[in-house]
Formats: structure tokens, C-alpha cells, sequence
């Protein structure tokens, strides 16, 4: 009898087995993250040395779409002169109302009666543990303004207590389909260039921000249930009580962004050193942009240099229409292209990888030179192509997408290497910069040939890796690699 309940036990298990794995294979059955991140390496803690710090704790209301949190900042005054005060980029402000939303001006979200708003409330300011006078500043109030007087090379610590009100909203930052998206949330400390801040205007066109590299660590607490894909690694996940406690390390990093939902399905891979997450919605699907994000960390490994980060994670929301969005460690992929035909969204998660180099390894003014990451990541994504599918593929693509571009004519003042406040229209914005830009960068490789260009791409890398570059230094670094003159080519690409 004990012989044929063991039997029966067997034939259950091996039934269930073969259910759960057919459920898999239709993406019907959601995997919880089991891996964790490497240690960061030497020459990421090497990197990460003397940066400002951010420690951020924050606590998930569901009930009532908000994050309470308190920040903890260590800003160091490195403008070589005396500080009055340190001032704070509060990006969730601009969904405050409908007339600075940048989701509404560019066509993302109607304003109707269920437009709902985000914003950021803060509640407390401290700096070294005195209460501070501040001021939140700006017709969109998304700048906050902290009274801390600050000679050349001294710290100050800045303390934050605020809530982030989350909008419903298909975008980088808000609530869809069931998924959170906290991106550009947290205060972070503007640029300091030529004597003032940096505060510029969260408009519609682009990624209308840039920040320096810091050390990011975000403890976050979400009810049982949810699962959390971000930027930097997961140190430590426990779950007591009914709710989840994460905590994040980001080293050396622009920023750090996260996305949560009771939906997700995770699938992960080791790729060398690396740790590579994909979230989506039906397992399938995260299996799928994980095998994209490998093969393109692969490529990139391969042609530029080796990914500095322990983990990579790419994660669905609906961002309304915009393909991704990168930040440090960490893509936001558009819904829509989990469905039907893949091509596109292997090749979004293909540039959004390629930004892991360009925009955030290597940094640069997103607003005033979009080009000098957004050109190199297309083109990038096009190398990515050619070395996955041939030349042929490759030269499809190019003549799909870069060469209509060169043939479009656009009104004075816009050309492929105009600040984004020069652009009507995103697409006005991706045809001049994007494309035109790739452009560029294709009549480099091929004058040059691949080996000398992909060597002085990495020259360029390696010379401003965790810091901010420009057009210039582009132009230099080239010049150097090559021992050739590009001024007047680079010129005539970006300025006509």
C-alpha cells in the first residue's frame, strides 16, 4: 500500500512538473528573482571614491499611490569657490499641474478630467542636523533651494523628509497597467556650471537632465507581494510582517530609478561578471528582453569595453509611446513592444544598453548636446545589429532609418546638434539627433575603418569615464585617437 501512495505521490509531482512547465512556456507562471548581484569591482569601488552620497529610504503607500521618504545627502562644494546655498533638481513637480507637465505637452497624456497629477511634497530640510531655511523655486516649483553656506572643498549634510505623490500616467515616471515607475523622483543636487545652478526646465522634447556620478543607497519598503526591478544591486531582501524590505547599493552611478508591481514575472542570467534582470509582464516576455539585454552587454563587452556595474536590469512599463528610457543600471522598455514582431524591441533594449556607456558611464549635457549620447547609442545599436545579423542587416537598417534623415530639411536653428529646447517635436528631435547623428558617426567608422574607430571610442571612454564630456572634448579625444583633424567634418554634421 506505502508502495502505491509513493507511486501516486511521483505521478502527481510528475504531472504538476509538466503543468508548471507548459504554464512557463505561455509566460503564464511569474518567477521571482533567486540571483544576486557580484560585489562591485576594485575599479568600481576605486571609482566611487570621495563621491557626494545619497542615502534615501523610502515607504509605499498602495492604497494611496505614495512614497514617504527620508533622504540623507553628503555634498561636497567642489566649484572652487564659496556656496550660499545647494540647490535640487524636484522633477516631480513638473507633473504638478497641466500647463508644466511634461507628459501632456508632448502628446503622452490628455489633460481630461482623469488626468491625475505627482508631485513631491517636502516637509523637512536639515543641514547637519540644524533646521534649515529653503525655498521651493520656479513657476513648475521643481527646484528646491537650501540655505548652507559652503566654502571651496567642504561637506555638507543635508537631510530631506517628503512624500512623492505618484501620478497615473503612461511615462518615465507614474503609475499604468499595474506597474510604478519612480524615475527623476528624488531630489537630486543640480549642476553647478559658471556660477550658477543648473535649473532647467522639465520640458516634453528628450531626457532634459544630467547629473554628476554619486554613491546611491535606497532602502525600500513595499507590501508583500511586489517586485522591485532597479538600478544598482540588491544587497538584502527580507520580508516580515506583510511588507518587503529591499536594499540597494548603487555605486559611482547618475542616478537611481526602480519600477515595482504585483505583476512582474523576472527572468535573470549571469553574463560573465554581470548580473542581467529582465522584468515583464508575462514570464515569456521576460525572457525574451533578457536574452536581448545578454547578447547586446555581450556585444558592447566585446566591441567597447568591459560593463563597470555588477547588475543590468530592463524592466516593461507603458511609457505612452517612447521606445525606453536609461538610467544608471537600469531601463524602463515600452510595453507595446512585447507584443507581435520583437525586431524593435531587441533593438530598444539594444540602445539602451549602449547608454550604460554613453550618458551614463560616460556623461554628458543632455540638454544643450543630446547628440553626444543619444547619436552613439544609435549607432551603436546599428554595430550591435551588423555584428548579430550581418552587413546586410545593418545596411538595411541604415537606409530605413538614417538615411531619410539626411535628406529631410529642418527650419534654422535646428540641426542635429541643437540644445532639445530647439525641437518642436520629438520626432523633429529623433530625425535631426538620432539619426542625423548616427549619421555623423557612420562616415567616421567609415573613413576610418572599425578597428581604429571602435579604438577611439574606447580612448574616449576611458578618458572621461564617471565624468561629464562635450562636443569638444569628443573632438579632442578623436583627434588624439586618430591623429586626424575632425573639427570641420563633426561641424558640418551638427551645426547645418
Amino acid at each position: 500500500m506505502r508502495k502505491k501512495r509513493w507511486i501516486a505521490a511521483g505521478v502527481a509531482l510528475a504531472a504538476a512538473a509538466l503543468l508548471a512547465g507548459a504554464l512557463l512556456a505561455m509566460g503564464n507562471v511569474r518567477q521571482a528573482p533567486t540571483m544576486t548581484s557580484p560585489p562591485a569591482s576594485d575599479a568600481l569601488t576605486q571609482a566611487s571614491a570621495d563621491l557626494d552620497t545619497y542615502e534615501v529610504e523610502a515607504v509605499l503607500d498602495e492604497a494611496t499611490r505614495t512614497l514617504t521618504c527620508t533622504q540623507r545627502v553628503t555634498y561636497e562644494n567642489r566649484t572652487g569657490g564659496e556656496l550660499n546655498e545647494i540647490c535640487f533638481h524636484l522633477y516631480p513637480n513638473a507633473f504638478k499641474r497641466v500647463n508644466t507637465s511634461p507628459a501632456v505637452l508632448a502628446g503622452v497624456d490628455e489633460a481630461d478630467d482623469s488626468w491625475q497629477a505627482g508631485e513631491i511634497w517636502i516637509e523637512d530640510v536639515r543641514v547637519d542636523g540644524e533646521a534649515a531655511d529653503w525655498a521651493v523655486l520656479g513657476e513648475d516649483e521643481a527646484a528646491l533651494r537650501v540655505c548652507a553656506p559652503l566654502a571651496a572643498g567642504e561637506r555638507a549634510g543635508i537631510e530631506l523628509r517628503y512624500t512623492l505623490s505618484v501620478p497615473a500616467l503612461a511615462y518615465r515616471w507614474g503609475e499604468a497597467d499595474g506597474v510604478i515607475s519612480v524615475a527623476n523622483a528624488f531630489p537630486i543636487a543640480a549642476m553647478y556650471e559658471d556660477g550658477v545652478w543648473r535649473l532647467d526646465e522639465y520640458g516634453p522634447i528628450g531626457d532634459p537632465f544630467y547629473s554628476a556620478c554619486a554613491n546611491w543607497t535606497l532602502t525600500l519598503t513595499v507590501p508583500e507581494g511586489f517586485m522591485a526591478a532597479s538600478a544598482g544591486a540588491i544587497r538584502e531582501s527580507r520580508t516580515e510582517a506583510g511588507v518587503t524590505t529591499l536594499r540597494i547599493e548603487a555605486p559611482a552611478v547618475r542616478d537611481v530609478a526602480f519600477a515595482m508591481s504585483r505583476r512582474y514575472a523576472c527572468a535573470q542570467q549571469m553574463a560573465g561578471d554581470v548580473l542581467v534582470s529582465s522584468y515583464a509582464l508575462r514570464q515569456k516576455d521576460a525572457q525574451a528582453a533578457l536574452e536581448y539585454a545578454v547578447s547586446a552587454l555581450g556585444q558592447f563587452e566585446a566591441m567597447l569595453v568591459d560593463y563597470p556595474y555588477p547588475s543590468l536590469t530592463v524592466a516593461q512599463k507603458d511609457l505612452g509611446g517612447y521606445g525606453g528610457m536609461e538610467y544608471s543600471g537600469f531601463a524602463l522598455i515600452d510595453g507595446s513592444l512585447y507584443e507581435g514582431d520583437r525586431q524593435l524591441l531587441e533593438r530598444v533594449v539594444a540602445h539602451e544598453t549602449a547608454h550604460q556607456y554613453f550618458g551614463i558611464l560616460v556623461g554628458s549635457d543632455q540638454i544643450e548636446e543630446p547628440w553626444l549620447d543619444e547619436a552613439l547609442c544609435e549607432y551603436m545599436t546599428m554595430m550591435y545589429i551588423d555584428k548579430e545579423y550581418g552587413r546586410q542587416a545593418f545596411n538595411a537598417l541604415y537606409e530605413q532609418s538614417v538615411e531619410p534623415a539626411l535628406r529631410i530639411s529642418h527650419p534654422v536653428g535646428v540641426t542635429a546638434g541643437s540644445p532639445i529646447t530647439n525641437f518642436l517635436t520629438n520626432a523633429e528631435y529623433a530625425q535631426c539627433v538620432y539619426q542625423k547623428g548616427a549619421g555623423m558617426l557612420h562616415g567616421i567608422r567609415e573613413a576610418l575603418g572599425e578597428a581604429a574607430f571602435l579604438s577611439a571610442l574606447r580612448d574616449y571612454i576611458d578618458a572621461y569615464a564617471y565624468g561629464i564630456a562635450s562636443r569638444e572634448d569628443f573632438t579632442l579625444s578623436l583627434q588624439d585617437s586618430t591623429g586626424l583633424s575632425w573639427r570641420g567634418f563633426i561641424d558640418d554634421y551638427l551645426d547645418e
